[in-house]
C-alpha cells in the first residue's frame, strides 16, 4: 500500500512537471516499458492508409460519457490475435475522430494495438448541447469513460492501456493520466509549426518552464521522458 501511494505520488509530480512543458518539446513518456508497442510509428498518408486496410479492422463502437452518447472507431489488427493492447487517442483542439487521430489509429492497429478514437462530448456524431463547444474537462472526463468501455470488452487486454495526445489534445492526456492508474503509458504528439521561427519563439518563451520541468525529473531521479523522432519537418 505504501509503495502504491509512493507510485502515485512520483507519478503526479511526472505529469505535472510534463504540464508545465511546451507541447512542442514532449516527446513520449512511459510508466512501464513494456507497454509500449516495438518500433516507432510514423505518420501515414489517406492514400497509404488504404493501401494497408487489410492490415486492420474498423469497427463503430459507442458508449456513454456522463449521460451523453459517444460515438467512435476502434481500429484492430487483423495479422495478431486477441486480447490485443488498448490504446485512447485524442486529438487537438476542435478535432473529431476522422481527422488526425484516425491517421495514428490506423498504423497503431498495424503494429498490433487496439485503437480507439471517437468524438468527444459537443462534436461530430457524439451528442451534447451547446455544439462544439470545448470543455477540456469534459475531454478528460471523455477520455475515462473511453478507458472504461476498452476495459469491459473481452478482446482487449487487462494489462492497461496506452494513451496518445495529439497537440492540445496532449494536455488531456496528461491531466487524465495524472489522475487514472489504468494508463500504463502516455505518448504526446506537438502540433505542427509551419515557420521555423514561429517554433523557435514559442521554445524562447517557454523556457524557463521547460527548464524547471526538467529539474522535477532529474531531481526524482527518473529518466522517462524521452524525445521522439519528428514524424515531419517541413523546414
Amino acid at each position: 500500500m505504501q509503495n502504491d501511494r509512493a507510485h502515485s505520488s512520483v507519478r503526479r509530480q511526472i505529469l505535472q512537471a510534463m504540464a508545465t512543458m511546451p507541447v512542442a518539446a514532449l516527446g513520449s513518456f512511459s510508466f512501464n516499458a513494456q507497454a509500449r508497442a516495438k518500433g516507432s510509428p510514423s505518420m501515414t498518408s489517406i492514400s497509404s492508409m488504404a493501401l494497408n486496410a487489410g492490415a486492420y479492422q474498423s469497427e463503430r463502437v459507442s458508449f456513454e460519457s456522463h449521460g451523453a452518447s459517444l460515438v467512435g472507431l476502434l481500429f484492430k489488427p487483423t495479422a495478431a490475435q486477441p486480447p490485443f493492447p488498448g490504446a485512447v487517442i485524442v486529438g487537438p483542439f476542435g478535432f473529431v475522430k476522422e481527422q488526425s487521430p484516425m491517421e495514428y489509429a490506423t498504423r497503431l492497429a498495424r503494429d498490433g494495438f487496439a485503437a480507439l478514437i471517437f468524438d468527444p462530448r459537443f462534436s461530430g456524431e457524439s451528442s451534447g448541447e451547446p455544439r462544439r463547444y470545448e470543455s477540456p474537462h469534459a475531454k478528460i472526463a471523455d477520455i475515462n469513460a473511453a478507458i472504461s468501455f476498452l476495459e469491459a470488452r473481452a478482446d482487449i487486454s487487462n494489462e492497461g492501456m496506452f494513451a496518445l495526445g495529439i497537440c492540445q489534445g496532449s494536455s488531456e492526456m496528461i491531466a487524465a493520466a495524472s489522475a487514472d492508474a489504468r494508463i500504463k503509458a502516455l505518448a504526446t504528439v506537438s502540433g505542427q509549426y509551419l515557420f521555423k521561427e514561429n517554433l523557435e519563439g514559442f521554445l524562447e518563451a517557454a523556457v524557463s518552464d521547460w527548464k524547471r520541468a526538467s529539474l522535477v525529473v532529474r531531481q526524482l531521479g527518473l529518466s522517462l521522458i524521452r524525445a521522439a523522432r519528428s514524424i515531419t519537418r517541413p523546414w
